[in-house]
């Protein structure tokens, strides 16, 4: 089977159990596997690729497959992490963001300049899907739309109220969204947006964010 986007662990959990027949109680025994977010594989590591599992693999082995292909994917990266000095699971949380965030490739590194800066100057991420991880599946949509209400819960994910990153990454993002962690564009910019088509436009203030919003989303 393949997974090809960054998606969350239960929601990687029915695609396993879709295409491997799980029975309920296999699917729970997935979605409860490192279940305490202070985990290291709560939530970020099950690597995105395409797999050939056995049937009779057990949760636990199948997660402990994706968990070693992220650590292979990963090996190249670890040390320029530490010379960064950035820690390894604070690079995957941003990295989770930002795959999530990203309209693609071409605009991943921008996205991760505007994290960067934010965090730097202590301004709220104010990220809609950490959001929506929170609100988990909706509708049928594990990512479903977030409205104003919910920008004001008290969830440690919510990036509106709480500034830095949320407690533990949103999905299991692939190696090039870890490498745009790790190396973000130089950019004055503070907010982004993306138009209709998927174009990305950015802004240094709220002001000139508002006039990208009244010119490319009205």
């Amino acid at each position: 089977m393949s997974i090809n986007y960054c998606l969350r662990k239960e929601h990687i959990g029915e695609l396993l159990a879709k295409n491997l027949e799980w029975s309920d109680s296999q699917l729970a025994e997935w979605n409860t596997l490192y279940s305490d977010p202070k985990h290291e594989y709560y939530e970020g590591v099950y690597y995105p690729d395409t797999y050939l599992i056995p049937k009779d693999e057990s949760p636990k082995e199948v997660a402990k497959r994706f968990i070693n292909r992220f650590n292979e994917q990963f090996a190249p990266y670890s040390q320029k992490f530490i010379d960064a000095n950035i820690r390894w699971v604070t690079g995957l949380r941003i990295a989770s963001l930002i795959a999530r965030e990203a309209a693609g490739v071409k605009d991943m590194h921008l996205i991760s300049g505007i994290i960067w800066n934010r965090l730097t100057i202590g301004m709220p991420l104010q990220i809609d899907a950490t959001m929506q991880y929170t609100a988990g599946k909706r509708n049928g949509n594990w990512w479903a739309p977030v409205d104003l209400v919910e920008k004001q819960s008290d969830s440690p994910y919510n990036t509106y109220k709480i500034k830095g990153l949320p407690p533990t990454p949103i999905c299991s993002p692939s190696i090039a969204y870890i490498e745009a962690a790790l190396n973000p564009a130089e950019t004055e910019c503070l907010f982004y947006l993306h138009d209709k088509k998927g174009d990305i436009y950015c802004a240094k203030t709220y002001e000139e964010h508002k006039e990208n919003i009244e010119q490319y989303l009205r």
